[in-house]
Formats: C-alpha cells, sequence, structure tokens
C-alpha cells in the first residue's frame, strides 16, 4: 500500500487500520410499564347493582312461590325470607363464582368493563373467585346498609381489596377497550406471582370458619322463629305474641288458611275447623303507628269485603277503630255461611311497626257462646313484643 493510500485512510473519520469499521448498534428502549388500573368504588358499586338485577329473575320467582309478591295501584314489592331466602342466596354465590372463575367478570362487571385477575395480573381461579364470593358475606355487613364495611376496607387499600379480595389475593381491574387488561401487581416482581404460603395456608380456614359461622346463624334464625314456639294447654307463645284460651281447645291444623298479601305465620286453637280462634302475621311494606293507623281502614275494609264473598255472605260490622294489647286497629264482623252451615266471622286487624296482626274468631250457632268466651279471652290477654 503506497504512502498516497495510507494517508488516505488516516484521513477518513473513525477508520481504523487494518480493521473494517463496527456496526453501529441501535438501542430500543422497553415499553413503559402499565400503571395499575385498579376499579373505583363508584364503578364496582354500579356493577353490582347491575347483578343485582339479573338476580331478579331468581328471586321474585322465588318470593311468589312463598307468597311474597305484592302488586297493587301500581306499585310492586315483594319480600322473601326462610328457605327461598337461602337458595337465592346460594344461587347467587354459584352465578358470581362460575361467572367471574370461568370468564373473569359477572354480567354486570362485563357490562361496566371491570375484570377479576390475581395480584400478578393473572386469570382468576375458580378457588379464588369461591373464596372472594363466600366472604361477600362479611364485607356485606353491616346488612341494613349493605357493603359499607367493605367498601371501608376497600378505600383504605392500595389495590382497592375488600376483605374477600385481601384472602383469595385478586384485585378488580378496569379493563382499557382496546387491550386486555393485563395489571402489574402493586409490590414485587409480577412474572410467575404465586399467593404467598401463609395467606394460602388461610384459604381452608376461612372457608371453613365462613361455613360454620353460616350454619350457626341459620340454626339460631330457626330456634330464634321457631323453637320459642309453645301453644297447647291454654297457652299461645310464639311469633312474639302472648294470649290465654280456653284449656280445653287445641291447635287445629287442618284448616283451610284463606290470606292476602304477605303472610308470615298462622295458628289456629279452637274446637274444630269452623269454631276456632285463628292468629295470622303479615309483613308490612311500610311502620305503622297511631299517627299513620287511620290510613289502613281503606286496607281493612278490602279485607272484610274478601272475608264476605269466602262465605258467601255480607259484611255486618266495621270497619271501627279499637285498641287491644296496647295495639290500634280496625274491627270487623262478616255473616254468611260455609258447608251449608251458618258461620259468623269477627276478626280484628292490629298494628305494630310493620307487622300486622288479624285475629279471626268464627263460629256456628251451636259453639257460638264457648266460641264468644274464648275470644274475648284472648282479645283480654293478647300481648305483642
Amino acid at each position: 500500500m503506497g504512502s498516497t493510500d495510507a494517508n488516505q485512510m488516516q484521513d477518513r473519520p473513525g477508520a481504523l487500520t487494518g480493521m473494517a469499521a463496527p456496526p453501529r448498534l441501535e438501542f430500543t428502549p422497553p415499553p413503559p410499564v402499565l400503571a395499575p388500573a385498579y376499579a373505583g368504588l363508584g364503578v364496582r358499586g354500579l356493577a353490582l347493582a347491575i347483578d343485582a338485577l339479573v338476580s331478579l329473575v331468581i328471586v321474585i320467582p322465588l318470593a311468589a312461590v312463598q307468597g311474597g309478591v305484592q302488586a297493587s295501584n301500581g306499585t310492586f314489592g315483594f319480600q322473601i325470607t326462610g328457605l327461598p331466602l337461602v337458595v337465592a342466596a346460594v344461587a347467587w354465590l354459584v352465578y358470581m363464582t362460575l361467572m367471574e372463575g370461568k370468564f373473569g367478570a359477572s354480567l354486570g362487571k362485563r357490562i361496566t368493563r371491570l375484570r377479576v385477575v390475581t395480584e400478578g395480573g393473572s386469570p382468576v381461579s375458580l378457588e379464588a373467585a369461591l373464596m372472594r364470593n363466600l366472604l361477600r358475606f362479611l364485607d356485606a355487613f353491616p346488612y341494613f346498609l349493605p357493603y359499607l364495611l367493605g367498601a371501608i376496607a376497600a378505600s383504605r387499600s392500595p389495590m382497592h381489596q375488600r376483605f374477600g379480595d385481601r384472602i383469595a389475593e385478586t384485585v378488580v381491574v378496569a379493563r382499557a377497550p382496546d387491550r386486555e387488561a393485563k395489571v402489574p401487581a402493586a409490590r414485587g416482581d409480577t412474572a410467575g406471582h404465586e399467593p404467598s404460603r401463609r395467606r394460602r395456608s388461610w384459604r381452608p380456614v376461612v372457608v371453613v370458619a365462613l361455613g360454620l359461622a353460616l350454619v350457626l346463624a341459620g340454626a339460631y334464625a330457626f330456634v330464634a322463629i321457631r323453637g320459642r314456639c309453645d301453644i297447647g294447654g291454654g297457652t299461645y307463645d310464639c311469633h312474639g305474641v302472648e294470649f290465654t284460651y280456653p284449656s280445653s281447645w287445641s291447635e287445629i291444623d287442618d284448616v283451610e288458611i284463606s290470606s292476602t298479601g304477605n303472610l308470615e305465620f298462622a295458628d289456629v286453637v279452637g274446637l274444630d275447623p269452623l269454631n276456632n280462634v285463628e292468629l295470622q302475621g303479615y309483613l308490612l311494606r311500610q311502620p305503622v303507628d297511631d299517627s299513620n293507623v287511620d290510613r289502613f281502614e281503606r286496607e281493612v275494609s278490602q279485607v272484610a269485603d274478601q272475608l264476605a264473598a269466602a262465605v258467601s255472605g255480607r259484611v255486618t260490622g266495621g270497619p271501627t277503630r279499637v285498641e287491644i294489647g296496647g295495639l290500634s286497629g280496625f274491627r270487623l264482623r262478616v255473616e254468611g255461611s260455609y258447608g251449608g252451615q251458618p258461620l259468623t266471622v269477627t276478626g280484628v286487624a292490629l298494628f305494630r311497626g310493620t307487622t300486622q296482626y288479624f285475629l279471626e274468631c268464627q263460629f256456628t250457632p251451636d259453639h257460638a257462646r264457648d266460641i264468644r268466651a274464648g275470644c274475648r279471652q284472648v282479645m283480654r290477654t293478647f300481648r305483642a313484643s
């Protein structure tokens, strides 16, 4: 190589003697890490409200079977208690668990573009979905103001987790419109994130404890409602009602109960299916006291008309205002016949908060004296607590 070529190579910037120039490397920065998109309380409440509306598909038929559906004067209401309530709760648990465990979201969450994932952003399992939904019974406390406890827990959590989410190690995230909601956890590396051994070991304990709590609560409710009943020997003590009746009377089971509205209970004591005293209890949509009891006079009149129609008779008295056992109400009287026998029915509708008691005394001419005396005894000793 001549001196001229050497001088030319030295004149080229970046040239190395006897070596080719190295290739230039291009550095591409990694994509930015997405910030956690944890769902807020407002949108989660909206999703829960939508799921509650979906649950009416099951709840209303169950309430109808129980006789708890009421529709009058353009208004609609329902009440569900006892076994139908348990069935509805189990159906809700199954629905929420399957939807979140299989599809990542219930219908309410899908509509509001939310999704349940693990703390590492992975799809939630059926086990975790069951855990977080079982603990709704804790998060929903107090039940007169649903989910107050869960809302407080979520508002104080960096990842907006209620108690069920913390035990199940799940989070509720907002799903982006153009991509899957893959959200990293708020702590540590999310790759291959697994539930901590300590929290994972809690899960069987929590399930067993919650199951026992539900069983004990159901047993307590059953004992509180039914276990205290004492009917016999001239004493009635049941459903928070006490009164005495002639000791020669007995409880009568083979009586056809004709009722309207949301019947809670009905008990009959007396001589036979036609000569007896019947106590019915109804749950009202609004509380009644001395300040508004007069507004229910028309409803009592409708009850009197229905009684008259049932015995092919007519209303011969009332409704008139009375007070029995410290409770205000209305008295009525119906004359008719049943099974070819003349029948007289006197009834008293009494109100206490959201409960209406209906005391009905009915008798044929042959037993009029005995039933009238027993009915007066019942009215005189009637007490509700």
